[in-house]
């Protein structure tokens, strides 16, 4: 999904990656002019045995810099997608 989006060939308004990192091979000082004016929202939950902290922490880190509009959200549980936590941040659970 990070590799589709970050080519810059698609329109988007919207990006949620959840529950994973970014594709480790992406070009960050490259997408600046994507991210730029994108709602980005990277989601994880806080024991999801797929995601690798200090990698998380450093491309959370990247992101938030390339983009104003980007934010982070941490929830309790594992590599899941809790329907309230869906709820909560964007309104649906469907």
């Amino acid at each position: 999904m990070s590799r589709w989006a970050f080519d810059g060939q698609v329109h988007f308004d919207q990006l949620i990656l959840w529950g994973g990192n970014i594709a480790h091979d992406l070009d960050f000082s490259q997408s600046a002019n994507i991210l730029g004016e994108k709602d980005f929202f990277l989601v994880y939950g806080q024991q999801d045995p797929l995601i690798q902290p200090e990698v998380f922490e450093e491309q959370a880190r990247r992101i938030t810099q390339l983009s104003s509009r980007a934010k982070i959200i941490a929830f309790e549980g594992g590599h899941e997608i809790p329907a309230e936590v869906l709820k909560k941040h964007f309104g649906k659970t469907e």
